[in-house]
């Protein structure tokens, strides 16, 4: 099987959980410092009501002088459109403002949790905001360069985008660690 020099057939699909390390952070001007400063999520929410239609923000924090800045999460959205997701919003839910919060910054920190046999069938889990792109991702679990990497892997897997949540992979042969 494409090169493969054992008698391998793909397995049963194995997930791996891609975790993002640390809040993605957003850099932007902090009136406080006067200067370009990275805010992170302080994982609360602010919801404000104007006449029949709310705003939710997300509050961030300078990481030099503490000042916030409240990102737009909805705005001028009717309470029944945001569903569950409203009274989460006011428990200040953290996994809900992990989520929010890795839609605004950028994270390439990241660690893969979950089994390496060969060969593999993955289901990608995605949690945080990771910018990784899914060949470095495969290369780095698997031991094996990214060119080594493109013969081996299904044709219809886009290896250059950033990895993405329920994204399954087929790779074939067996690759060997470098």
């Amino acid at each position: 099987m494409d090169g493969c020099t054992c008698s391998c057939a793909v397995g049963s699909l194995v997930s791996w959980r891609v975790v993002a390390r640390g809040d993605a952070a957003v850099t932007r001007h902090c009136s406080g410092c006067g200067r370009d400063r990275a805010f992170a999520s302080s994982g609360r929410f602010r919801v404000n009501a104007s006449g029949r239609c709310l705003d939710v923000w997300l509050i961030y924090r300078c990481g030099s002088c503490g000042r916030t800045w409240n990102r737009a999460v909805h705005e001028r959205v009717r309470p029944e459109s945001l569903g569950a997701d409203l009274e989460r919003f006011h428990r200040n839910d953290p996994a809900l403002a992990a989520r929010c919060a890795g839609t605004g910054g950028d994270c390439s920190d990241y660690e893969v949790i979950g089994p390496i046999g060969r060969p593999l069938r993955v289901r990608l889990t995605v949690e945080g905001a990771v910018t990784v792109r899914l060949d470095r991702l495969l290369a780095n679990q698997l031991g094996v360069s990214r060119a080594a990497l493109a013969p081996m892997v299904s044709a219809d897997a886009n290896l250059r985008r950033p990895v993405r949540d329920g994204t399954v992979v087929v790779i074939h042969g067996c690759p060997t660690r470098r």
